[in-house]
């Protein structure tokens, strides 16, 4: 049998039994407060059975739905108290929505009568419906007997609770009898509420928080939190001395704003609604006291609680964006592919929950239902519900969280989900909430806008947030619009409400270029006659004023001509393509020699090597398809645009070295490295063990072997020829003939050339190294580096040819086979650890 048919049939005792046996033995113990109201318990369940057979007199049928309008308060604990155990069930409807939309949840909900607390009266009579009665608090009906707790059939409903997800439309979620008896018999030890303990509870959550506290003993401490807001929150926490409160993430960064005490009395605080970052966990410490924890929980309405965070005050706090946590029913969670198939260990995928504790779908909507849910085929009494939230597993045991499966956008070709750019935001110190949206502007190109709404007192400009974004991530990730709000709009359980984020009509200031600085004159006529256009501004990038690859390459040999400085494509993609972010870098001179790939995740850093020329941009297809586990670093050479520059494989491993040293002087570091990148990332191996570095891995891509076979370097330069790549293809026929390469190189390509052909490695033998070949490639050249690497190495091949390897198929496939061989080495050190 299983544990929620053993409580479905457990009809004995009702699920109020110790409310019951509170009433008999301390019927004067305080119940709830509700402002200047108190009931006590006696009081309560005398008013309870006054307006539970008042409602049963007139039902419709024994399992009616019956709606509440209503705040939070005494009048809310009456009437659903008394709505459970005349046997019915509960709909929520909220009096701040608009009237049509109550009028739509009725429908929905088959609602014949509602019963509403004083002062909605005109509301409901607005509504439509043909029975409406007011709960009576003050002065209560108290019949003349006790009215019985009525018997329901386990799957007759208790409740509908209306959500509206991401979408703005709102479902129904019908819960069982059976269902929430089975959740408040299996409440998780960290929501145990003791009889000591005044549990606060606001208008948000529905009647759960105090179903528990009544069950326990505690008393209920309502506050109308949207009419009073968080300043009078902070004193009425004080003065009530609450020990337990259950809030929405938004409403708890408000009071952590608002505070200027400690609360020493509240030991749990229960957020739900979004994730958290470090800044919430350490303002957790500040306003509160030692031994109180922290408890997050990633919740939906079809299931509840999914895992939990919890945070014991003065804890290390060890993310800056904390994990989802741990599986409430570890057994009931899976993560799944777009196919429905589970994903690997460490793989992104959609978190799907089969639990009997999940609703059967929702309410008289079939067609969202089978959207969806479906019969879970290991176990036909239950069903899988598509939470349409990705996550994945890490090291420590968590789910991390991803973002929503259904948000990832193309932003000039690259998948970026606007919730990664949010996180990233939220570390600001002046950002209180953001939401970054897709827009298509002028000719239709998508860019993403950041909605944002600062901290008191702090309201950073665009221009420190688009800084804040660069440094941590590709340019590609970054807004083009910052827009600042007093607030973000919210629902009623505080969701951010996108669609009524409004669409910028303008996309960038225009400049006058007759009264700009000479350089950016000169940048502006070279967009000009490469887009064909003036239509654009100083802080807007090429790509999205209608600039392609092509043109890109062009602008970057106009520049180098006009100022005699080399800027390398990847930066126009990382580091920003606008002429103001040009302008900087030309003034300095040079590009920077470290630049972020791609920050994800707490592993440890990964460096990749340029290629030839001192590029990047060949990895950037390959570093987008990874997962997240490292924040992934590219070192270009030395003296990028200056002079002079190295000329042997050793002093680009010593540049090499010396970076990784300066961004990463603890613990150890991977290394990848792409053609010609990997004969450095080879040498720079070498240089960290020979300095006692330790290296977590090193990934090797199809790397030439220039010191012994002269004929295969020569059919490179042959099948650049053939696809028209002329400057490729002398410059590999450089490469291969020592001959030609310049002694006293003019440019960095012939500096480059003349370290690859003087190139004469030595074996060393990486035990955690990955040598991945290309199918069409040379077989000679793989079997010299098994040979360089010893018998240790791991090996993969990759459909494709030299080049085409690189590109967004086979990159794909490319990435997984790196992300199967980290994750076998991470679960082989776990293992090693633990015998």
């Amino acid at each position: 049998m299983t544990e929620i048919a053993w409580v479905a049939e457990q009809t004995l005792e009702p699920l109020l039994a110790p409310f019951y046996e509170i009433v008999g033995r301390a019927p004067d113990r305080l119940a709830v407060t509700d402002g200047d109201r108190r009931m006590s318990y006696g009081a309560l369940n005398a008013a309870v059975d006054g307006f539970a057979e008042q409602i049963w007199r007139v039902r419709r049928s024994d399992n009616e739905n019956i709606g509440f309008l209503g705040d939070v308060g005494v009048a809310r604990t009456v009437a659903i108290l008394a709505i459970y155990k005349a046997g019915l069930a509960s709909v929520r409807l909220d009096p701040t929505q608009p009237p049509a939309t109550l009028v739509e949840l009725i429908k929905n909900a088959g609602i014949e009568h509602v019963v509403f607390e004083a002062g909605h009266e005109a509301l409901a009579a607005s509504l439509g419906v043909g029975r409406v009665t007011r709960v009576e608090t003050d002065a209560p009906v108290v019949p003349a007997a006790p009215f019985a707790e009525r018997p329901a059939a386990a799957d007759a409903l208790f409740s509908i609770a209306y959500t509206s997800g991401t979408t703005g439309a709102p479902k129904g979620v019908p819960t069982t009898r059976a269902v929430w008896d089975f959740k408040n018999r299996r409440r998780r030890a960290g929501a145990v509420v003791g009889p000591d303990d005044r549990v606060a509870v606001f208008n948000q959550f529905w009647f759960g928080e105090e179903f528990a506290a009544l069950r326990a003993g505690a008393s209920v401490e309502c506050f109308d939190f949207r009419r009073f807001g968080p300043q009078r929150l902070v004193a009425w926490l004080a003065e009530r001395r609450i020990t337990r409160m259950a809030a929405y993430t938004a409403m708890y960064r408000q009071l952590s704003e608002a505070a200027d005490c400690v609360f020493p009395d509240m030991r749990v605080v229960e957020l739900v609604g979004e994730q958290l970052f470090r800044q919430d966990l350490e303002a957790f410490d500040a306003c509160f006291a030692p031994g109180a924890r922290l408890v997050n929980r990633f919740a939906s309405t079809e299931h509840g609680t999914i895992t939990e965070f919890v945070h014991a005050h003065g804890a290390p706090i060890l993310h800056d964006i904390t994990p989802l946590g741990q599986p409430v029913e570890p057994e009931s969670i899976a993560l799944v592919g777009p196919d429905g198939a589970p994903v690997p260990f460490g793989e992104a995928g959609e978190i799907v929950v089969a639990s009997e504790a999940n609703t059967p779908g929702y309410y008289n909507d079939p067609e969202r239902t089978a959207a969806a849910f479906a019969v879970d085929p290991d176990n036909p009494g239950r069903t899988r519900h598509r939470t349409g939230f990705a996550a994945r597993w890490g090291a420590d045991g968590l789910l991390h969280p991803i973002g929503r499966t259904d948000e990832q956008v193309k932003i000039r070709g690259y998948n970026v989900r606007p919730s990664e750019v949010e996180q990233i935001l939220a570390l600001h110190p002046g950002v209180s909430a953001a939401a970054v949206v897709p827009h298509d502007g002028p000719r239709n190109i998508r860019r993403l806008v950041c909605h944002y709404a600062p901290r008191p007192e702090q309201t950073p400009t665009a221009a420190a947030l688009r800084a804040f974004l660069m440094e941590r991530a590709p340019a590609y990730m970054t807004p083009s619009r910052f827009i600042a709000h007093a607030e973000l709009p919210r629902t009623a359980t505080g969701k951010l409400l996108r669609a009524e984020l409004e669409v910028p009509t303008d996309t960038a200031p225009r400049v006058d270029w007759s009264g700009a600085p000479d350089r950016q004159r000169r940048l502006a006529d070279i967009w000009a006659d490469i887009l064909g256009h003036g239509d654009f501004g100083a802080e807007e990038d090429f790509f999205d004023v209608g600039g392609d690859s092509l043109q890109a390459m062009s602008m970057i040999v106009a520049i180098e001509a006009a100022f005699g400085v080399r800027l390398p494509f990847e930066s126009l993609i990382l580091d920003g393509a606008a002429i103001e972010d040009l302008d900087r870098r030309i003034a300095a001179g040079q590009t920077t020699e470290l630049t972020p790939l791609l920050r994800r995740g707490d592993g440890a850093p990964m460096f990749a090597m340029h290629v030839a020329g001192g590029h990047l941009s060949d990895y950037l297809p390959l570093v987008d398809a990874l997962r997240p586990g490292a924040t992934i670093y590219g070192i270009r050479p030395e003296a990028l645009a200056g002079w002079p520059p190295a000329v042997s494989m050793a002093e680009l491993a010593r540049h090499a070295a010396r970076r990784i040293e300066e961004q990463a002087p603890d613990g150890p570091v991977s290394l990848i490295g792409y053609s010609y990148g990997a004969l450095v990332a080879f040498e720079t191996a070498r240089l960290l063990l020979a300095d006692g570095r330790g290296l977590a891995a090193v990934v090797l891509i199809d790397p030439p072997a220039p010191w012994i076979d002269r004929l295969s370097a020569l059919r490179r330069v042959v099948r650049a020829a053939r696809r028209g790549d002329w400057p490729s293809a002398w410059s590999r026929l450089k490469r291969a003939t020592p001959a030609l390469a310049d002694k006293d190189p003019d440019d960095i390509d012939e500096a480059h050339a003349l370290a690859y052909g003087s190139y004469r490695p030595a074996p060393l033998d990486l035990a955690d190294a990955l040598l991945i070949s290309a199918e069409d490639g040379g077989a000679t050249e793989a079997a010299a580096w098994r040979e360089l690497l010893g018998l240790g190495v791991a090996q993969a091949t990759v459909a494709g040819d030299h080049t085409t390897i690189m590109r967004a198929g086979q990159a794909s496939e490319m990435a997984r086979i790196i992300d199967d061989w980290l994750a076998e080495k991470t679960r082989a050190a776990a293992v090693a650890a633990s015998a």
